[in-house]
């Protein structure tokens, strides 16, 4: 959608954003794998994650602040976006965003246990002898990774995304009145990522306890942070939602065993059997049973985590405010 008021400026696998006073973001029904988009198709995926990401921003405003900013859905119509656009667009602050991925891990699976069997840590992270597969840890641990504009993610040490953020800060800031810019920026950026490293335990501590007593447990999630117009650090991107997070259920869950995801697995498991692992020209075609499956899913996510039937409610709700506003 394009208008003079509100004009895309950049177009990601699963998310579109729009320019406004504020940023104005679609969440899609794309779904990518090995960060390659095999289907555009997953019929309410948009709106069921835009939903339990808006409701865990507001759970935890109080705890650390976010982007999010409050509006009707009847905004995003009076702005052009039509009926099909309902439940799937958010407005959030304009934000440079740091160029780390932040990934807290409660379970040892994965790559996470890959890694532990053979070198025994995780991204430089010594862990105890003798761990099982899907085994919880007694404490957290927080595996950045890269953003890069193309190609894969890599997992890199606390240190390296340091030296990460100091590169960016000296891009983006003016250290010209610092007597040792590098040395400025590198004070800086130990201070951001000790805040997002901050802010990434308090907010997974707050998540995977509210999942688990609903009986879902985030084996690991991904936190994405941004400065403001302010300097303030603010969690933006997608929160709690399948696409961010490695789900299970308290159910299936057992140690020494591997984790049965509630989120994509099942279709990242269907492409790698295909032969397809994102470097491949040709994206096999995902069966509608699967695409059919995983929408159930998400929707059967979202209201063991937000009470049965709140999605739909939601949706209701939404268009009702668009009536109402046609009215």
């Amino acid at each position: 959608m394009t208008n003079e008021i509100c004009y895309p400026i950049h177009e990601g696998k699963v998310r579109k954003s729009y320019q406004l006073y504020a940023r104005v973001v679609e969440t899609t029904d794309s779904l990518s794998v090995f960060d390659r988009v095999v289907t555009d198709s997953v019929t309410s995926k948009g709106a069921v994650h835009n939903y339990i990401s808006k409701n865990f921003k507001h759970l935890t405003a109080d705890l650390v602040p976010n982007d999010l900013i409050n509006v009707k859905d009847s905004f995003f119509e009076d702005l052009g976006f039509g009926e099909e656009y309902t439940g799937r667009m958010s407005l959030v602050r304009d934000m440079t965003m740091i160029p780390i991925k932040f990934i807290v891990r409660g379970y040892l699976t994965g790559r996470a246990w890959s890694s532990y069997r053979e070198t025994g840590k995780v991204c430089g992270t010594f862990l105890p002898g003798g761990m099982s597969q899907s085994e919880k840890l007694v404490m957290p641990i927080i595996t950045p990774e890269t953003k890069p504009s193309t190609g894969y993610s890599k997992p890199i040490t606390r240190s390296e995304a340091v030296d990460v953020v100091t590169f960016w800060l000296l891009e983006i800031c003016d250290y010209s009145q610092s007597t040792d810019p590098d040395e400025a920026a590198r004070h800086d950026a130990e201070a951001f990522v000790s805040k997002c490293y901050e802010y990434s335990l308090a907010l997974y501590d707050f998540i995977s306890k509210y999942g688990k007593e609903r009986g879902i447990l985030f084996i690991n999630t991904k936190f994405e942070f941004g400065l403001d117009d302010e300097g303030n650090i603010r969690v933006g991107d997608e929160l709690g939602t399948p696409d961010s997070s490695r789900l299970s259920a308290t159910s299936s869950y057992s140690v020494g065993k591997k984790c049965v995801s509630l989120d994509k697995q099942r279709i990242i498991d269907f492409c790698a059997e295909a032969g397809f692992h994102g470097d491949e020209d040709e994206v096999p075609e995902i069966p509608d049973s699967i695409i059919t499956d995983l929408q159930s899913t998400y929707i059967s996510i979202s209201d063991q985590l937000f009470g049965e039937n709140g999605f739909v409610m939601h949706m209701i709700n939404c268009s009702d405010e668009r009536q109402v506003t046609n009215g």
